[in-house]
């Protein structure tokens, strides 16, 4: 099964981890000099929500225990929080946790074990003159003789004074008998002066080392749809769920776990879905992305409301028609959605897309059916303002557009139009796509009325074609389908001397 190699089934603590195996030795690799040189060292590990940061960190909890070491985590979860909160809560709960064996024990034993370390954690961390000093000769005692492994988790949402003591703590590493483990989300700090501050004068000073998780590939999104379902999936669905998520763990995993309970998938049966529109996000997606719109500000969510009915890929020329906005106010907006990892730059220059599918679909949700059959109605006009030297090569996007806005006639003849050109430069497979765009919208809105001519006989005659294509390059399964599929368009066009050359094609390849 392709890509299974990178899923490491040694029952080390790495076990399950896709594409992460190199982050993590270089973090076991950090608790190994902890131990041997009694060297302490800071670890940023940052990337977006859901790539992974936790469950990296996590995995090696077992490894640090089992060393011996102490383990505490923390995580911010408010920059308004108390000064110190997920520190006290953390180093609370720490003490409440060691002190548990000894509840049975006489109190002389129990005063002789030592609660003392952790009797003051109010005065440790409070906002007196002498507060980081402090901490910072607490973290010295508590470490002095057993090596601690302090995991800060979100520090995006760090109150100012944790993120003093992870700044002079930092400093001060060598002294400490400490690995220091930090994650943050870059979309979610944007507007976070001093966590910039903090990370600049730690970098600057060469006080960190940093781990970048980013999402996954086209193999490691296979890998991991394979250990989801149980079974290798085909190449049209990886595509599709890597394409709809952008390679985001998180995603995938939940939208997958969604569609087997909800049975819109069902890989025992070989049945997968092949069209993004028929993908429904679970609500953990859509809580992370209506999290991350919900603090842009007005101007910039009105931004994206218009430009969420465009379709995937966009230009920069198209955007400022559209939106009817200066374009340096429009490159402000785009800047500020491109660092919150909204949108994303393409391959292809001054074009960009939505990183994931979800954001486009939630905020479409999130509009009235006249709205967006305005927007549509719009973005028509601007793309044959826009592209109107070449409006040849945008003929399938103003067919979606049109049929949006309810144009279902001038949908169909551009759909039609865009497949005839699709033909004429002998692009089978996006001839066919048009074709079928036209035969399911037809049926979908019971358009009988409209003459739209030979779709059926065309794209059966496009799909017999690739087929035998595909057959002679020794693809003969993908051929197959095509054959298959050929028939059943002549079968329903009623051209019954075309279905029995494909059933006769399809036994001689047997």
């Amino acid at each position: 099964m392709e890509g299974n190699k990178n899923i490491v089934r040694d029952g080390s603590p790495e076990d399950g981890l896709i594409d992460r195996k190199e982050e993590f030795i270089a973090l076991k690799e950090s608790i190994d000099l902890l131990e041997t040189e009694r060297k302490g060292n800071v670890v940023i590990v940052y990337g977006e929500a859901g790539v992974g940061k936790t469950f990296l960190v996590r995995s090696l909890k077992d490894y640090i225990e089992a060393k011996g070491f102490n383990w505490l985590e923390c995580i911010c979860v408010s920059r308004d929080s108390e000064p110190f909160s997920p520190l006290k809560e953390s180093f609370s709960f720490f003490a409440e946790q060691r002190e548990r064996p000894y509840l049975n024990l006489p109190i002389s034993i129990r005063m002789l074990h030592g609660k003392s370390e952790f009797a003051d954690l109010d005065e440790v961390f409070n906002k007196s003159n002498r507060t980081i000093q402090r901490a910072m000769d607490f973290v010295e005692d508590i470490t002095h003789t057993t090596p601690m492994v302090i995991f800060i988790e979100d520090i995006h949402l760090a109150d100012k004074y944790t993120l003093l003591f992870i700044r002079y703590l930092s400093v001060n590493i060598d002294n400490y008998n400490l690995l220091l483990i930090c994650s943050y989300r870059p979309e979610d700090a944007t507007d976070n002066d001093f966590l910039k501050e903090t990370m600049n004068f730690m970098y600057h000073r060469k006080m960190y080392n940093e781990i970048h998780l980013k999402p996954f590939g086209i193999d490691h999104t296979r890998s991991l749809i394979s250990s989801v379902t149980g079974v290798d999936p085909p190449g049209y669905f990886v595509e599709l769920i890597h394409q709809s998520t952008d390679g985001n763990p998180l995603f995938m995993v939940e939208t997958l776990k969604s569609m087997l309970f909800n049975n819109i998938i069902n890989p025992a049966e070989d049945r997968y879905i092949s069209e993004m529109d028929k993908i429904e996000w679970p609500p953990v997606v859509r809580y992370t992305v209506e999290r991350k719109i919900s603090r842009l500000d007005d101007p910039t969510k009105n931004f994206l409301q218009y430009i969420s009915v465009l379709s995937s890929d966009f230009s920069f020329s198209l955007i400022a028609e559209y939106v009817n906005m200066d374009e340096m106010d429009v490159l402000d907006i785009i800047d500020k959605l491109l660092d919150t990892d909204i949108l994303k730059e393409t391959d292809k220059s001054e074009m960009y897309r939505f990183s994931h599918r979800a954001v486009k679909d939630i905020l479409l949700e999130n509009q009235s059916s006249n709205k967006r059959r305005l927007l549509h109605k719009k973005a028509v006009e601007a793309i044959k303002t826009c592209y109107k030297d070449d409006l040849a090569e945008h003929y399938d996007i103003l067919g979606y557009h049109y049929m949006s806005a309810g144009l279902y006639d001038k949908g169909l003849e551009y759909y039609h139009k865009a497949a005839r050109k699709y033909e004429d430069d002998n692009k089978l497979e996006k001839a066919i796509d048009n074709y079928l765009n036209m035969d399911s919208l037809i049926q979908k809105y019971g358009i009988s009325e409209i003459d739209v001519g030979d779709h059926l006989e065309r794209a059966g005659e496009l799909s017999y074609k690739k087929g035998r294509v595909l057959i002679g390059e020794g693809e003969i399964e993908k051929g197959r389908e095509y054959i298959e599929r050929a028939m059943n368009l002549f079968e329903r066009a009623g051209i019954e001397g075309r279905m029995g050359e494909c059933r006769t094609y399809l036994k001689d390849i047997v």
